[in-house]
């Protein structure tokens, strides 16, 4: 599993107190629940002040200035990679993503240098994944329309099922060594021992059963402390 990152569209703030923050958008429990789609949070970075530099910069900040300053001009502006007028912004995900069997790890047939094989990773996609991205970025802009904080535009993709998702990553790994209560339905038990192996643990986000809507690094060091007290009740095995 990973957390989904997506580009779901850019913004306009409408209110200037907005101006220069970052702020986010998570679903409630029951928003949850009666969608049927899983956790996550959007995240709306507005541009303090557009980005300027090279030789052209004095021409370029005056350009960015005249354009910003005249509607119509802004408009096409916008339309124009990395140009920015202060106000806009970009809308980005922190999305769970739904176990999956067909998502695995394994070994491939191609050898590394030194005649190992390599590694092979299949990540692949639920439609349950596909429908909380859409579901989230489409609440999340009536929202901003609620509050009149911000004018959303999302993303094609967002709007029209047929289109691809553009879907990356947070580098966050997980799942693969998931704990569950049996060998049967996961790699570790509820101390992070492996099954069958008296003296193997795993303490990392590969035990996750699921990937939650948040960054794991706290739960990972949190895993890894309750690992420690388990191990000091542990007697260690004598030695000949």
């Amino acid at each position: 599993m990973e957390h989904l990152n997506v580009s779901v569209g850019r913004f306009l703030v409408t209110d200037p107190s907005f101006w220069g923050k970052d702020w986010a958008i998570v679903p409630t429990a029951d928003t949850i629940r009666k969608e049927n789609i899983g956790n996550g949070i959007l995240h709306f970075e507005p541009n303090s002040s557009p980005q300027s530099s090279g030789r052209l910069r004095v021409l370029k900040q005056f350009l960015r200035e005249t354009s910003c300053g005249i509607p119509s001009l802004a408009k096409v502006a916008r339309a124009v990679i990395d140009y920015d007028c202060p106000g806009d912004g970009l809308i980005t995900t922190l999305i769970e993503q739904t176990p999956n069997l067909a998502s695995r790890v394994s070994l491939g047939g191609d050898l590394d240098e030194f005649g190992m094989r390599k590694v092979r990773l299949d990540w692949e996609f639920r439609e349950e994944d596909l429908r909380t991205i859409r579901t989230l970025a489409i609440k999340a802009s009536q929202e901003m329309a609620r509050l009149d904080r911000a004018r959303v535009q999302l993303a094609a993709f967002i709007l029209d099922p047929k289109l691809e998702i553009e879907i990356g990553g947070h580098a966050h790994q997980m799942g693969t060594t998931r704990m569950a209560s049996a060998p049967e339905f996961g790699v570790v038990d509820e101390n992070c021992r492996v099954h069958g192996i008296d003296n193997l643990y795993i303490a990392g986000s590969s035990v996750f059963p699921t990937g939650g809507g948040t960054n794991p690094t706290l739960t990972v060091v949190l895993l890894a402390l309750r690992l420690a007290d388990h191990l000091a009740t542990v007697e260690a095995p004598s030695r000949m």
